[in-house]
């Protein structure tokens, strides 16, 4: 049987995790700026905000159905996070470590953050709190409208870690789709 040759665009890259995201980021905070530059920086972050919500909702739910993830209680979300922490690239963007596990809520304490790291050398913190930090709200409920984030420090901030801290309450107000902000 004939080996099919790879193509050269879906070759593997012989890089860094560091190198891969400094070099997107880069581009894209360079971008930003001169969008503050030429649209003033209130308008800029307006945009880059809802885009990112955007982006956020839309993307996370095309992942929950595209893997058939389904959150129904607090335990399902617990699973899912556990298991989301040690697979994937995760490991290898980020250092975290479980510090309350109860029945309605669960912290996460990351230590390390790659994304941080980049902005923070990038002089971009700001973008990366609008863009990335901030949208783990956002996340939150698209995961389930009663689950709520509780954040009180960032590494993006210049914090020595992000404490995540999922809290489960049924009494939460939500409207709309379950898995989705509209």
């Amino acid at each position: 049987m004939a080996k099919t040759k790879t193509h050269k665009f879906d070759e593997k890259l012989d890089i860094t995790y560091s190198q891969y995201i400094k070099d997107s980021m880069e581009g894209e905070v360079a971008l930003q700026r001169e969008l503050e530059k030429v649209l003033g920086k209130e308008k800029t972050h307006k945009i880059l905000r809802e885009w990112s919500e955007k982006r956020t909702v839309e993307g996370l739910e095309k992942f929950l159905k595209d893997s058939g993830v389904t959150i129904s209680n607090f335990e399902d979300f617990k699973n899912h996070m556990n298991g989301m922490w040690v697979s994937g690239h995760t490991p290898k963007t980020h250092t975290c470590e479980t510090t309350n596990n109860s029945s309605d809520s669960v912290t996460y304490k990351v230590t390390e953050c790659i994304w941080a790291k980049m902005m923070r050398e990038s002089d971009a913190p700001d973008l990366g709190l609008l863009t990335m930090c901030d949208m783990d709200f956002i996340s939150a409920k698209v995961y389930h409208p009663n689950i709520k984030l509780i954040r009180e420090k960032t590494l993006m901030n210049g914090d020595d870690y992000c404490d995540f801290t999922y809290v489960w309450k049924k009494e939460y107000e939500f409207t709309g789709h379950r898995n989705s902000l509209s």
